[in-house]
C-alpha cells in the first residue's frame, strides 16, 4: 500500500505542482512530515492542501486504507528522503560551490568553455554543455571573496601523500602530481585502473594510506601502483612465425589448371 500511494503521490505532482512556489510550498510541507507524529490525520492534512481532482480522491482513499504501520512506514520514508536526497544533496553541493566557484571563477568563463570545446574534433556538446551552464549558474548565488595569492603554488615540507587516478573522469589525474609541486616531502602514487576516488576501486589504497598516516616520514613502495597498472598484452612466441608462413603462403602463385 505504501507502495501504490508513492506512485500515486508521484503522477499527481507534475498535474497540480505547476509554479516554483507551489513546488517550495509542497516540498516544505513534505519536509514537514518528518518532524511530525506518525498519523492519518496529519498525511490527509498533508494531501488536502496540495491536490485536487481526481488524484486527491485516490491519495485519500489510500491513506484511509492503509494500516497504522504502514502509515508510520509514509512517514519514515519521507523523513529518509528528506535526509539523503534533498538537505544531504543540497548540502553537499553547497560545499563544493563555496570552493569551486572561487577557485575556478573568474579565471574560467562560460565563454572560454564554449570557444574550447567548439576547437575539439568532436562534439561534445550535448555531453558536457548542460553541466557547464548550470555550473556558472550555480555560481552567480555566490558572491566572489578573491584572496590574495589564492592560486600560487604552495611551499611545504610537510609529509603529505597524493594519489591519482588514471580513469577519473571528475579531476585530471594529473592534478594529484600538480598539487605536489611545491612540497618537498610529498609522496605522489598514481592508480592507473581507478576512478573518482581510488579508495573505492582499489583496496590497497587504503591499505597504502592507513601506513602513511600510521608513520608520514616512511618512504611507500610502489606496490599498490604496480597493482594497479594495467598489464602488458601477451603476444605469444610463435605469432610472429605465424604471421610469416601465412604471408609466404598469400605470396606463392597458384598454379592454374586446365
Amino acid at each position: 500500500m505504501p507502495g501504490l500511494f508513492d506512485a500515486e503521490f508521484s503522477a499527481a505532482i507534475p498535474d497540480t505542482i505547476t509554479s516554483p512556489e507551489a513546488a517550495r510550498t509542497v516540498l516544505e510541507d513534505y519536509a514537514s512530515l518528518r518532524l511530525s507524529p506518525p498519523s492519518r490525520a496529519r498525511l490527509t492534512e498533508f494531501v488536502a492542501a496540495h491536490f485536487d481532482g481526481p488524484h486527491l480522491g485516490r491519495l485519500l482513499a489510500l491513506v484511509q486504507a492503509m494500516t497504522e504501520a504502514e502509515i508510520a512506514s509514509i512517514f519514515g520514508f519521507a523523513a529518509e528522503t528528506v535526509r539523503a536526497r534533498t538537505v544531504g544533496f543540497q548540502q553537499d553541493n553547497i560545499d563544493i560551490s563555496l570552493y569551486a566557484c572561487q577557485e575556478d571563477l573568474p579565471y574560467n568563463s562560460l565563454i572560454g568553455y564554449k570557444k574550447t570545446t567548439a576547437a575539439q574534433p568532436y562534439d561534445v556538446s550535448s555531453l558536457f554543455d548542460p553541466a557547464a551552464e548550470n555550473f556558472h549558474a550555480i555560481c552567480e548565488a555566490f558572491a566572489p571573496a578573491p584572496r590574495e595569492n589564492w592560486h600560487e603554488v604552495v611551499h611545504s615540507d610537510i609529509p603529505t601523500i597524493s594519489i591519482g587516478s588514471g580513469w577519473d573522469i571528475q579531476t585530471a589525474a594529473s592534478w594529484a602530481k600538480e598539487a605536489t609541486r611545491g612540497m618537498s616531502n610529498a609522496q605522489h602514487f598514481f592508480m592507473a585502473e581507478a576512478g573518482h576516488g581510488a579508495l573505492v576501486y582499489a583496496p590497497c589504497v587504503g591499505e597504502l594510506a592507513v601506513a602513511f598516516f600510521n608513520d608520514p616520514t616512511r618512504q611507500l613502495d610502489s606496490s599498490c601502483e604496480e597493482a594497479t597498472q594495467v598489464p602488458a598484452f601477451h603476444v605469444a612466441p610463435w605469432v610472429d612465425k605465424a604471421d610469416a608462413q601465412d604471408a609466404e603462403v598469400e605470396e606463392t602463385p597458384t598454379e592454374e589448371t586446365e
